[in-house]
């Protein structure tokens, strides 16, 4: 997940860090629903209730379609890495700056990892118990350094498996590496005048997987930096044009992860155009994130609306709650889900008392971990990046990437 704007106090766009909350809120209903109403995304599992048609054949699937809200991450993260750059070309030091990317991801992925390890061990992880869909704690046998392992280094070497301590971390697989390309393209022809054309490459070559949206948040960075007449030009439009960039973006977002093209709803029938359904489903979704994301940038009432500060707030701690919400559900929403069962309570009546049990500890824990590992993080990040390097014992001026988003910027181009 991206993570910098949180990094930079006082010079942040708020707006893009409460999307990022916002798009992490959507990955916990996503996983909500994949765990006790999974009929909403594999049409071949059990349907429980019939407000799951309104999921599947409405706009309204945005709202738990995490494949979405993993997009927004991404070119996020592309844009917030390529900002920094572009604004101080200078100070960039490829090899600090994955240094830097390194120290800022791992202490709360190896916190995560950690704390579902315990949980395993304690055989507090009830998803099983309560007949829900399956989705990781399957090797009780996994050790302490195994999971020490996991959590410095294996999230990335692979995409963990259903067999990991925290299956979300697969995106930090791609964070890593993404991060990695973006400095490598930034080194090689961040500076050159023809980098339009790596991008073009760059974009052709990659519009099938996950590093698209990191090209994509490259490319809106150095425009926004560099040819800001282009977002000057969006921000003069008015609200009736941003409003209806906004909805078919909305619409696009809600386009669903794969299912039986056969079964595709009419609403959303019209967006299949390639054979292709992961691939459609990608450059679909890419667009809709970089509507949305140039939205915020420029319509100030959209940046009043996202600024408001239980957003801000929830942005804060967003990459808290995207690596502890799948832990959660194992263990206190799916034991307050069985422990209902019990009592007879019928499956939608358990169901909102687990829903219930999950949000605020959710929130609880992740407010902890946002506290007590992710704050030093950034502080580690940064000693990381200043103190690693010498030159014949002596400190060399550190040269770090410090992608800020100044308010004076998003003000020049908001009308």
């Amino acid at each position: 997940m991206a993570t910098e704007t949180a990094e930079n106090t006082g010079k942040r766009i708020l707006s893009l860090e409460s999307l990022r909350g916002l798009a992490a809120l959507t990955v916990v209903f996503d996983h909500f629903f994949r765990t006790f109403y999974p009929f909403t995304f594999v049409d071949t599992r059990p349907s429980h209730s019939s407000f799951e048609w309104f999921f599947i054949h409405t706009p309204l699937f945005v709202t738990i379609n995490g494949a979405f809200a993993v997009m927004i991450f991404f070119v996020l993260s592309g844009f917030v890495l390529s900002y920094g750059f572009f604004k101080r070309p200078a100070k960039f030091d490829f090899v600090s700056a994955i240094v830097k990317r390194y120290f800022r991801l791992t202490p709360v992925v190896l916190a995560s990892v950690l704390l579902a390890f315990v949980l395993l061990k304690l055989h507090l992880f009830f998803n099983t118990q309560a007949g829900l869909m399956p989705t990781s704690w399957k090797n009780d046998d996994i050790g302490l350094v195994s999971a020490i392992w996991q959590g410095l280094a294996g999230v990335y070497i692979t995409t963990p498996n259903d067999a990991s301590l925290n299956s979300v971390l697969w995106t930090i697989y791609y964070e890593m590496i993404g991060s990695v390309l973006i400095f490598a393209v930034l080194a090689m022809v961040g500076r050159d005048h023809r980098r339009g054309y790596v991008y073009a490459f760059l974009t052709f070559i990659l519009i099938g997987t996950n590093f698209i949206g990191f090209i994509a948040g490259l490319i809106l960075a150095d425009i926004f930096h560099n040819r800001n007449q282009v977002y000057k030009f969006i921000a003069d439009l008015s609200i009736f044009y941003k409003g209806i960039a906004l909805t078919v973006a909305l619409y696009l977002a809600s386009f669903p992860p794969l299912r039986n093209a056969e079964n595709l709803s009419l609403v959303h029938r019209p967006l299949l155009f390639l054979d292709n359904y992961t691939l459609n489903q990608t450059i679909v979704l890419l667009i809709a994130a970089v509507i949305i994301i140039v939205l915020v940038l420029t319509s100030k009432r959209l940046n009043k609306l996202l600024e408001l500060k239980p957003l801000v707030f929830l942005g804060s701690i967003s990459y808290s709650v995207y690596a502890v919400h799948l832990i959660v559900l194992g263990s206190a929403a799916s034991l307050a889900f069985y422990l209902a069962q019990q009592q007879g309570l019928s499956y939608n009546y358990s169901a909102a008392i687990a829903v219930a049990v999950y949000l605020p500890v959710v929130l609880v824990v992740a407010v902890l971990m946002n506290k007590f590992v992710d704050k030093p993080a950034i502080a580690l990040s940064r000693m990381a990046g200043k103190s690693l390097f010498t030159r014949d014992g002596l400190r060399r001026k550190p040269k770090i990437v410090t992608p800020e988003l100044v308010p004076e910027k998003a003000q020049q181009i908001q009308p």
